[in-house]
């Protein structure tokens, strides 16, 4: 019988006979629609069993399981890859150091066993470098080990037959009773120092100090990787237990409570409660279980019924009202979250420029009121674009971490730093006594900007321009006084970099005068005040011309003749160098076809390239347009760049270099010695010519470490059949010591300062 039937039925006692008992309709409400009680003739349906291998423990335990696996399979796979990059980058290493040694045995001579021998004991006494070179017999020029010199080389002499017959670098393990366990060897070709010469010998190079090197240097990262696998594996087992036991347990409550609820116990309840999807299972089951209890109870008093639902109403305010309070919590978080980021730089945690705009203002606030003075530091890094450019942004990001945390480390307490952009910061130094405090902090800036830097493996330089203004003298706001830091900065950067300047009222002068010149600049081109003046090249052997460079004046109406030092790089900066250096390209083209003609004589004329020029993906089509207006032989016009112009982007220098070298254009790389660039960059180039920068010339021949760069830089430029030109020669002794080491053409006034065109027609006629 349904039990809400037996207690609507009339009743004998409590009432008169024949009328039904009252119920109210909200207590019926609670009761589901569902409930009932089975008969008791009505067997229950039996449990379901748990299949084998089906229950959720064991599923769980196969999951993470296979997670676990899966990690240490990762662990396993990472490794073996990075031992394996370490590798080859040891056998790259191990050839590039072979290549140069090979290079250097060459400009030896391989008949010249001693200073052979002498070279490679250097090696291995200097750079502990196990070297051996051979000639083509494989016989033994020079060894690490002296008293093998001489002899047969037959440690794997199959591997350097090979390379010796076709070229190709090999590696090989060599065990010998000095090499019990085996060392790494590599070995390379030696060329005639002709261009693609023959082979004739080889270098056999030991590696494995350099792989051992390399090793220790990402064993760190190694360790790091198997630890965490690790870590990860154990914390992934202690999940997958405390998981089974967060998941099981409530179940198998809830199926100990329905059960008992099935065999007609309604005092059953689940005390397993979680802030989960199985904690509102629970509290739905117990609410369920509670509700037909209570269902029970109400057709016997409804004053119990209501108090329930009184109490399930306060538990449900009480459960909203957590969940507000939560959500309360996580907006105030969001909020300081939000306010971070507005005011701070995510990069470097130093405030960004809106909070230094706030510091700012309330620091010129306090100074005024207190009648003190405040400094401004406005500092630039020197060089900054260069290292992210070359090594990338990952190590541009590492340098401005450390500037920042260096920068904070030379601040007084109570002063600030903040990072406006870039490579750019400023430093609000407050209650100033004196000028000197301020030339003590610039000094700590200065000094631990140019500390080296480490940053993914490599150890690089940088320096600091620092500008200084000062409250109140320089200005009473943030704009007067941003602007003065900021002049004086740039007053820094012209006098040289790596120093700091104070704001003057002359700087402000020197940049009107700087916008006059720039307008000035701008009318020069069409009012023809540009010309050209020729500096000629004389051969070191007979003293002949052997051409010329073409160096811009400008020939001002008010100003008169106008440095290039002055009007150059405003050019450069302001764009105004693309045009300007095509009218000089065209220029000089036309004045050499003209002398050719007039003289018989097909002289080469150099053209300088600026960086701006080199960048302009115009630069290809706009010699081809003037070599063909001014009938100029590509053979007889030479484009001169300078090393820091082509280590910018080496890719592109070479795309474009070798559009020019395919024209027949001939390329020359200008103060060679002062930049970036290596052999090995050198060797990717398509130049003819390189010219050693006046700097290393200016004191020749009684400098000694002058003498060795340029000794070096002639027999480089000879060992790669190019020409080599020498800068600011003004002395016989300078002329004498070119002469000596085959230097093959030089500029300077010992034989000429640069000449008008009319003067230099004068120079080739006479």
């Amino acid at each position: 019988m349904n039990i809400s039937e037996a207690f609507l039925k009339p009743q004998d006692s409590g009432s008169s006979a024949g009328h039904p008992v009252s119920i109210d309709p909200t207590v019926t409400a609670l009761a589901p629609a569902s409930l009932c009680i089975a008969a008791d003739d009505a067997p229950p349906a039996p449990a379901p069993r748990l299949q084998a291998g089906g229950s959720l423990r064991a599923k769980l335990c196969v999951a993470f399981g296979l997670t676990g696996a899966a990690i240490a399979l990762f662990v396993l796979v990472a490794s073996g890859r990075q031992y394996a990059t370490v590798e080859h980058a040891a056998i790259l290493e191990a050839q590039h150091v072979a290549h140069g040694i090979a290079e250097r045995a060459i400009g030896i001579g391989l008949e010249r066993r001693e200073e052979l021998q002498a070279f490679v004991t250097r090696l291995a006494e200097r750079d502990r470098r196990d070297v051996v070179i051979l000639d083509a017999r494989r016989t033994g020029l020079a060894d690490a080990n002296p008293q093998e010199a001489g002899a047969a080389f037959d440690a794997d002499a199959g591997e350097v037959a090979q390379t010796i017959a076709d070229g190709q670098p090999r590696t090989f393990i060599e065990r010998n009773k000095h090499h019990p366990d085996g060392a790494h060897q590599v070995v390379v070709a030696m060329h005639a120092p002709a261009l693609r010469g023959p082979i004739v010998g080889a270098v056999v190079l030991e590696y494995t100090p350099i792989q051992d090197a390399m090793m220790v240097a990402v064993r760190g990262d190694l360790l790091l990787i198997i630890f965490a696998g690790g870590a990860l594996i154990v914390f992934i087992g202690a999940l997958g237990v405390g998981l089974s036991r967060q998941l099981i347990q409530p179940l198998q409550a809830i199926t100990e409570a329905v059960m008992r609820i099935d065999h007609g116990d309604y005092t059953a309840r689940v005390t397993f409660m979680n802030q989960d999807e199985l904690g509102l299972l629970s509290y739905a089951f117990n609410r369920m279980a509670g509700t037909v209890q209570e269902s029970l109870k109400a057709l016997r008093t409804h004053g119990d019924v209501l108090e329930q639902r009184v109490a399930d109403r306060t538990a449900e305010l009480r459960v909203a009202n957590a969940a507000l309070q939560a959500e309360i919590e996580e907006r105030r978080r969001s909020l300081e979250r939000s306010e971070y980021l507005a005011y701070y730089d995510s990069l470097t945690g130093l405030p960004n420029r809106a909070m230094f705009s706030k510091l700012l203002e309330a620091s010129i606030g306090q100074a005024q009121a207190a009648h003190g003075e405040l400094g401004l530091l406005f500092v630039d890094l020197d060089r900054f674009k260069v290292i992210n450019d070359t090594l990338g942004h990952t190590a541009g990001d590492l340098l401005l971490q450390e500037t920042a945390q260096r920068l904070k480390a030379c601040l007084r307490e109570g002063d600030a730093a903040a990072r406006l952009g870039g490579d750019e910061f400023v430093v609000i130094l407050r209650d100033l006594r004196n000028t000197g405090e301020v030339e003590t902090v610039a000094r700590k800036v200065l000094a631990t900007a140019s500390r080296p830097f480490v940053a993914l493996g490599q150890e690089f330089h940088v320096t600091a321009s620092v500008g200084v203004s000062l409250y109140p003298k320089d200005g009473v706001d943030e704009r007067s006084l941003m602007k003065n830091a900021d002049l004086a900065m740039y007053h820094a950067k012209d006098e040289g970099k790596n120093n700091f300047q104070f704001y003057s009222p002359r700087l402000s002068e020197s940049t009107f005068e700087r916008l006059t010149m720039e307008a000035a600049l701008r009318q020069a081109l069409d009012r023809a005040e540009f010309e050209l003046f020729y500096q000629p090249k004389i051969d070191v052997t007979t003293g002949a011309v052997g051409g010329m460079e073409a160096l811009l004046r400008w020939r001002h109406p008010e100003l008169g003749m106008v440095s290039p030092a002055r009007f150059i790089p405003l050019a450069e900066e302001t764009g105004l160098i693309l045009p300007i250096g095509k009218w000089v390209l065209k220029t000089a083209c036309a004045q050499n076809v003209a002398w050719n003609g007039a003289t018989g004589r097909p002289l080469c004329i150099a053209v300088n390239l600026s960086a701006r020029q080199f960048a302009d993906d115009r630069l290809f089509g706009d010699v081809v347009e003037v070599l063909r207006e001014t009938g100029l032989a590509p053979e007889l016009l030479e484009l001169e760049i300078t090393e820091s112009m082509l280590m910018r982007d080496i890719d592109k220098a070479i795309d474009v270099l070798t559009q020019l070298k395919a024209m027949g254009v001939r390329i020359a790389i200008d103060d060679f010695g002062t930049g970036y660039s290596s052999l090995s960059n050198l060797k990717k180039f398509p130049v003819d010519t390189i010219k050693v920068d006046r700097s290393f010339v200016r004191d020749l021949p009684g400098c000694s470490e002058d003498r060795s760069i340029t000794e070096a830089i002639i027999a480089m430029g000879r060992a790669l059949s190019l020409t080599v030109v020498a800068e600011g020669v003004e002395t016989d002794a300078q002329a004498d010591f070119l002469r000596t080491h085959a230097c093959d053409e030089f500029q300077g006034f010992l034989f000429s300062k640069p000449l008008s065109g009319a003067e230099f027609e004068k120079l080739l006629v006479t």
